[in-house]
């Protein structure tokens, strides 16, 4: 494309290049910012090179919003009507209520009036800024209408309809105050450390965790799990054989369940803090809470077998 750059445009171009290569990256960060910034600019020049012949790219502004589209790329034989209807996707104006504005910089060249005209009639060149004037004064982009996000209706709910929801923090203390008249949240278990609840710095477990660890994961929620068992252990459906039940030191306070995968589907090896608790190749081994497992008839699954009778949705 005709390089249509003003013999004292170039020169300044190429002077900016110039004074680029003398740019040089010293410890802490650049030696000064003119350099840095002619560094980063130094190219600017050449960003519409290599282009299609008869194709042009613009920057797109509109009269009631602040965004502006750049670097749109145009075809020179494309009408305004079609670009009015493109823009349309960019800025929401209807192109019925769209009034097109050729600009170079902040001056204005024409008035792009005839919607039969291909946009090459007006001159348009790189660089230049299609400029949309929202002739509809009740346009759903006038006022801030699609960048305003204060005026968009938010969502309040009434503190009586809040009391009469269910699983809300307000429902959880209003049933554990019946239980207790003294009860109290203590936001401070979590904290750890002398006043907070008693924790455990070093494991990061507070003595609230613990307790509850303890109540959820008792023996009784693993009573129906016996060694050797096949089971199924959430999440992901994976498959083995149960090859412990019981407490583990160096774990959490309650109930584990230790389980050897048929795949390599585990984040252990039986082994905790260098106690084998059972026997299994690396990744093939875990160690799960009882809720989160399933004992029956669940033979053992090649990963690697297609079942072609298998019509099941959650695999297409």
């Amino acid at each position: 494309m005709t390089d249509c750059r003003s013999r004292a445009q170039k020169m300044a171009d190429q002077a900016k290049k110039d004074e680029a290569k003398k740019f040089r990256m010293a410890p802490g960060g650049a030696r000064d910012m003119k350099s840095l910034g002619n560094f980063i600019t130094s190219r600017d020049s050449e960003r519409y090179d290599g282009m299609a012949e008869g194709t042009v790219m613009v920057t797109v502004s509109h009269s009631n919003l602040q965004q502006k589209h750049v670097d749109l790329r145009w075809d020179l034989h494309t009408s305004v009507c079609d670009v009015k209807a493109r823009l349309t996707k960019h800025c929401g104006t209807p192109a019925g209520d769209m009034r097109l504005i050729l600009r170079d910089g902040d001056k204005d060249i024409c008035c792009m009036e005839d919607d039969d005209r291909p946009i090459g009639f007006y001159g348009v060149q790189n660089g230049n800024v299609l400029h949309v004037i929202d002739t509809n004064p009740y346009s759903m982009s006038a006022g801030g209408g699609l960048e305003d996000t204060s005026l968009v209706k938010k969502y309040e709910m009434s503190d009586e309809e809040y009391s009469k929801r269910k699983n809300t923090l307000r429902a959880y203390k209003r049933e554990q105050l019946k239980k207790d008249p003294n009860f109290k949240f203590d936001f401070g278990a979590n904290k750890g450390g002398p006043g907070g609840g008693g924790g455990n710095t070093k494991t990061g477990e507070t003595k609230s965790d613990a307790e509850t660890a303890t109540r959820l994961e008792t023996a009784e929620s693993c009573a129906h799990i016996k060694v050797d068992m096949r089971c199924e252990v959430d999440p992901g459906a994976r498959r083995g054989a149960v090859a412990f039940v019981g407490e583990v030191n160096g774990m959490p306070p309650g109930w584990w369940v230790g389980v050897k995968f048929d795949e390599p589907v585990g984040k252990s090896s039986g082994n905790v803090k260098g106690v084998q608790i059972f026997e299994c190749t690396a990744r093939y081994g875990g160690f799960v809470r009882g809720h989160n497992i399933r004992v029956g008839d669940y033979p053992e699954e090649d990963l690697f077998d297609s079942d072609e009778d298998d019509d099941s949705d959650d695999e297409l």
